[in-house]
C-alpha cells in the first residue's frame, strides 16, 4: 500500500522531535535532582550547624550552671559565717533566691536532716544545697556542714555530767588533775575526792572534797545528740553476731578481726535490746560508735588500752535511750598473752615500735573523749580507772557500787588539747565548715 506523500515527510520529523523532547526532559529531571540533592545537603548542613551550635551553647550553659551552683554554696558559707542569727533567719528546706548572676541564676537551700528545725540546736549539722541555672541547664550540688569554732567548755573537765554526779561509797578515792569533776546537777560526796568540784549543789560531806568547790553560773553546753550521725557515715560496721562474746585483741585503722577494716579507724556496732557488749583484753586504736538499744550495757575493761586513731576524733561515743556504760582499767596492764594476739604489729605500732611476738604487756588506760548520749544514760567509773581525757554524759556519773562496796581508787586527768583542738562536733558551733567527703551532685532538695 502506497502512503500519501505528506505522511512520508511528516512522520520522521515527528519522531525526531520526540527524541529531542525526551532528551530535554531527562536533563531537566537530572538538573532538578541535583538541585534537590544540593538543597537537602545544604539544609542538612544548616541543621547540623544549628545542632552543633545548640550543643555548644548547651555545653557552655551546663558549664556555667555548674559554676553557679558551686558559687551559691560558697556565697552561702560566707553569709552563714558572718550572720550569728542565721539559724533563725533561714528556714529548713526553703529556697533562698534565685539571684541573677551572669547569664543565669543561683540559689541555696539549707536542710536540717536531723529534725527539720535549724533553730533548736546550733550544734546540729546542716546540709547545704547550691543550685545554678543557665538556659535549660540546671545543676545542684550539696555538702554537709558541721558546726565549728572554739571547743566546748566541758572539754576542760576531767568528767562532766549534765545530771547528778554521785560517789556511792566511803571507800572511794577519786583523783582528778588538770580539770574538775563537774555536774550541772547535784554532786553526791562520799569517800575521798582529790579534785576540784563544780556543781549546782553538794550533797554529803564537803570535808571529803580536798579541792575547791565552785558553783557554775549556768548549765554548760553539751555536744548535740546529732554528733553521732556526723561520724556514723564514716564508720565501718562490725556485725553484732561477730562480737557477742566481746571485742578483744587489736582494733585499729586497717586492722579489724571482725570484718572489713576501716582505713580511718572508725567503727560502729549496734547492741540489741537486753544484750551486753564487753571490751576487754584489748588494745583499741580506734573510734568506736555504739548504738545501744533498750536495756543494753557496755563494759569497758579492766584490761584495755584505748586511744583514738587521731587527735581530732573521739574515743567512744554511745547513744541510746538509756545507755549503761562502765569504764575501768587494771593496774596489771594489758597482756598480749591474754589477748591471744600481737597488739603492736607493723600496721599498728605502739609508741613508734612494733614486733612480731606475743609477750608484751601494755599499761591499761583510756585516752580521749568518752561520751554517752541520752538523758537516761549512766556512766559508772570502775575501781581502777585510769583515764586521760574527759568523760561526758547527758545523764549521770556514778563511782563505786554500794552493793559490792568495792575499794575504788580511780584517777582522771583532763587533756587540755581537747579544748584547744576539739574534734568535730565538740565545738560551740558559731561557725560552719564543709565535711570532707560529703560534696555531691544531687537532685533538688
Amino acid at each position: 500500500m502506497t502512503r500519501p506523500v505528506g505522511d512520508a515527510i511528516l512522520a520522521p520529523r515527528a519522531r525526531r522531535g520526540g527524541r529531542r523532547c525526551r532528551c530535554r526532559g531527562s536533563a531537566y529531571v537530572l538538573v532538578l535532582g541535583v538541585a534537590t540533592l544540593v538543597a537537602v545537603i545544604g539544609t542538612a548542613a544548616l541543621l547540623a550547624g544549628r545542632i552543633n551550635l545548640r550543643m555548644t551553647v548547651g555545653a557552655n550553659d551546663a558549664i556555667e550552671a555548674d559554676s553557679l551552683a558551686t558559687s551559691a554554696i560558697e556565697q552561702a558559707l560566707t553569709l552563714l559565717n558572718t550572720d550569728p542569727g542565721w539559724r533563725t533567719n533561714y528556714k529548713s528546706g526553703a529556697e533562698n533566691g534565685p539571684f541573677a548572676l551572669g547569664r543565669g541564676t543561683a540559689s541555696f537551700t539549707l536542710v536540717d536532716e536531723y529534725d527539720g528545725n535549724l533553730g533548736n540546736d546550733k550544734l546540729q549539722p546542716v546540709r547545704l544545697y547550691g543550685t545554678g541555672s543557665v538556659g535549660r541547664a540546671r545543676r545542684v550540688y550539696s555538702v554537709l556542714l558541721q558546726p565549728t569554732g572554739a571547743g566546748l567548755e566541758v572539754l576542760k573537765k576531767a568528767a562532766h555530767a549534765a545530771g547528778p554526779f554521785t560517789i556511792r561509797i566511803s571507800t572511794v578515792t577519786i583523783a582528778a588533775a588538770g580539770g574538775p569533776l563537774s555536774t550541772d546537777g547535784v554532786f553526791g560526796a562520799q569517800g575521798t575526792i582529790k579534785a576540784d568540784v563544780e556543781a549546782k549543789s553538794v550533797n554529803g560531806s564537803n570535808g571529803s572534797i580536798q579541792g575547791t568547790i565552785t558553783t557554775p553560773p549556768g548549765v554548760r553546753q553539751m555536744p548535740s545528740a546529732s554528733l553521732f550521725d556526723l561520724y556514723l557515715p564514716r564508720a565501718t560496721e562490725i556485725p553484732w553476731l561477730k562480737v557477742t562474746a566481746g571485742i578483744r585483741g587489736l582494733l585499729a585503722p586497717g586492722v579489724n578481726p571482725y570484718g572489713a577494716a576501716s582505713a580511718q579507724g572508725i567503727y560502729h556496732v549496734r547492741v540489741p535490746a537486753g544484750a551486753q557488749l564487753k571490751i576487754d583484753n584489748a588494745r583499741l586504736l580506734a573510734t568506736l560508735l555504739v548504738t545501744c538499744d533498750s536495756g543494753t550495757q557496755v563494759l569497758v575493761g579492766p584490761s584495755v588500752l584505748w586511744e583514738p586513731p587521731r587527735s581530732d576524733l573521739p574515743t567512744l561515743v554511745a547513744r541510746g535511750p538509756a545507755v549503761r556504760l562502765t569504764l575501768d582499767s587494771s593496774g596489771s596492764g594489758v597482756s598480749e598473752l591474754a589477748a591471744g594476739v600481737n597488739l603492736n604489729p607493723a600496721a599498728a605500732p605502739y609508741g613508734g615500735a612494733s614486733d612480731a611476738d606475743q609477750t608484751d604487756v601494755y599499761p591499761a588506760q583510756i585516752k580521749g573523749i568518752v561520751h554517752a548520749i541520752g538523758t537516761g544514760s549512766t556512766i559508772e567509773l570502775g575501781p581502777s580507772l585510769r583515764l586521760n581525757g574527759v568523760v561526758l554524759t547527758d545523764g549521770s556519773i556514778v563511782v563505786g557500787d554500794s552493793l559490792l562496796n568495792l575499794l575504788v581508787n580511780a584517777s582522771l586527768t583532763a587533756d587540755p588539747t581537747l579544748f584547744a583542738q576539739p574534734p568535730d562536733g565538740y565545738t560551740i558551733g558559731d561557725q560552719v565548715a564543709p565535711v570532707d567527703g560529703t560534696w555531691e551532685r544531687r537532685p533538688s532538695p
